[in-house]
Parts: structure tokens; sequence; C-alpha cells
């Protein structure tokens, strides 16, 4: 038996949480009009995407979170280039924030919000993306008696249950919440189901959010390999520095790969930028075999493509970029267009 009964959007108990007019993820892809204006509860991957998404379609957007940063499970430093660059897109953030009330009033949904006191908007929508909840509590399933931790089905590295030949893949057995990684827990559990021997790697997994520019990451970030006692090196290659990125007009971002300082090891790496969730492969395979920052330095990238952005990072974390600007350089700015917070240097 293989339980894979997924998830569904988390409703938090906020006063007027079931007004109309109040949406989910699910209900935001049924919309059949532009709202005007939409707050949206939560600056994880959901709520980012969604706030790209109607930003682009002109609504005017706010993003609550509870956390003083966006993407908390994501690195830090990729996370604030993110949060400037949606900034200078329109988009208007509430960070360390909470959503108190929401109140129906003739003119739309009248949302009160506690940050450093207390502020209201008033909106035509309000999307909750304040994460999910996992679908564990049907009577069949509690029937069961399996093992459960902090709302997930608990399972070992086989995605086998505590109860010998019940296994359990994707969403419920909590984590991060993606398909691809719902679809690999499946295939490993179904294997072992069949009597093979599959185990899943999780710092092999890669994560994308589809914002504008969009970010990936893969492995330990900088922060999560301090914290496991690894002593690291990292490595950083601005997309403005990359020829195809400037002929795409897409400069926004970079590339950050961390490595063990003894040994060169990629052990992780964050991209933002266009199509990182492209680029991303290249280093998920780095992390997979082990493979030292070295050898992607030294692996010929096709010129001009924004791979290349990939392979200078690298030589960056070794020691040895050609292309990149170092911090403390100083750069000659030949275009009073360009915007202040685009300086990194």
């Amino acid at each position: 038996m293989i339980i894979a009964t997924g998830s569904e959007p988390l409703l938090p108990g906020i006063p007027g949480i079931g007004l109309h007019g109040v949406i989910t993820s699910d209900d935001a892809l049924e919309l059949t009009e532009i709202p005007e204006s939409v707050l949206i509860i939560g600056a994880g991957a959901i709520g980012l995407e969604f706030a790209t998404i109607f930003n682009k379609f002109g609504s005017v957007v706010t993003v609550v979170e509870i956390e003083n940063r966006i993407l908390p499970r994501e690195d830090g430093e990729i996370a604030g280039e993110l949060l400037k660059i949606m900034k200078r897109k329109g988009v208007r953030f509430w960070l360390g924030s909470r959503v108190r009330e929401i109140v129906e009033g003739d003119d739309g949904l009248t949302v009160t919000v506690e940050a450093d006191g207390t502020k209201t908007v008033t909106v035509q929508k309000v999307l909750v993306a304040a994460g999910r909840k996992l679908n564990i509590f049907s009577d069949d399933l509690l029937a069961l008696g399996l093992r459960m931790e902090n709302g997930r089905i608990v399972v070992n590295e086989h995605m086998e249950t505590s109860m010998d030949g019940v296994y359990a893949a994707g969403d419920v057995v909590g984590g991060k919440l993606l398909a691809h990684l719902a679809f690999a827990e499946g295939r490993i559990a179904a294997q072992n189901a069949l009597g093979q021997f599959s185990s899943l790697d999780y710092d092999t997994v890669p994560s994308c959010v589809y914002t504008d520019p969009e970010m990936a990451s893969v492995g330990l970030n900088e922060e999560e390999a301090i914290s496991r006692g690894i002593e690291v090196g990292v490595g950083r290659f601005y997309f403005r520095s990359n020829g195809r990125a400037q002929c795409l007009s897409e400069r926004d971002g970079l590339v950050k790969v961390v490595v063990d300082k003894r040994d060169k090891v990629v052990l992780g790496a964050q991209i933002l930028g266009d199509s990182a969730a492209e680029l991303i492969s290249e280093l998920t395979l780095a992390v997979t075999l082990k493979a030292k920052a070295d050898l992607l330095a030294d692996m010929i990238h096709p010129h001009p493509t924004l791979s290349e952005a990939v392979m200078e990072a690298c030589g960056d974390a070794v020691g040895r970029s050609i292309h990149g600007i170092r911090p403390g350089s100083v750069i000659l700015k030949i275009s009073a267009t360009e915007p202040e917070e685009d300086d990194h240097e």
C-alpha cells in the first residue's frame, strides 16, 4: 500500500477568513477578472509567485509576512536580492507583520495588519498563501495507526511507514512540498514495495520559485552549511556581468555556489535570475556526484550563455574568477539611468 493523499491550502484562524473575496491559491487559478488590488498573506514560494502574476497583470499588490524576511527557508542573501527586485517592480511588503482581521465593506475587504502598531488596507481580494495542510486525517488513514509527527506521516529512507508493507510519499510525509519531489518519493516507494532497495538523498532535491526573475536552489545554503559545522567557501557571479543576460535585458540576480573550503566539493547552490529553474540542474548534478567546484570552473561552457555564470561562480568559489567583479572594486557608472539598488559592490 502506498499513501499519497497530498495536501490542500491552509486557512489560518483569522476573523473574516471565510468572507467572499478571500481566496486560496486554488481559487486564484479560477479567477475570470483581474483584481484591481490584492493582499497576499504569506511570502513563501506560492505567495511570491502569485504576487509576481498579479503585479504583471496590473494589480496593486501588498504582501504580508509574519517573518522578517521573504522565503524564510531559502538563502538569506538571495531572498534579500529578490525582495529588492520585487519592490522595484511595485510590490509592497509588510514584513514582521500579522493579519488580525478581515472585514467586508462597500469598497472591498478591509484588512487590519499588526506591524509596529496597527494599519489597515482595503483591497478587492485577499489571497491566503500561508502554507498547506497535509491530508492525513481521513478515518481510513487514522484507522491504520501509523506513526505521525508534527502533522505528517513518519517514513524511513525507503518511504516505508511504521507498518510493514505500508509506504507513503509526497506532501503527506512533510518536508518541502514540491511536485517533482513527490514524484521522486512515489518512485522510491513503488520500487521498495516491489522488493527493490531504493532511497532518496534530500540534499540533492532542487527547489524553484517562479517569480520574475526566477529563483532556484539545491543542496545546502551558506547558513545551513555553517550550522552543520562546515567551513565553507562561497563563490558569486552577477548576471549583469554576463553577456547573454545583457543581450536579453535580464541583468538582475546572481549565481551563488557554496563549497566545502577543505576539498572544494560543491555543497549547494542558489540562483536568482532569468531561467534559474533551468540552470540549477547543472549544479544539482554537481551536488549529487559530490563534484568539486574546480571541475565546473574548468568545464567549457558555450558563449554567450547564461550557464557561463555557473562556471564563473564556481571559479570564484575556488579563488580564480576571471570575469567576476570582486568586492571592493571601483566601478565607473556610465549610465545615469542605472538604479542605485543594482549596485552590489
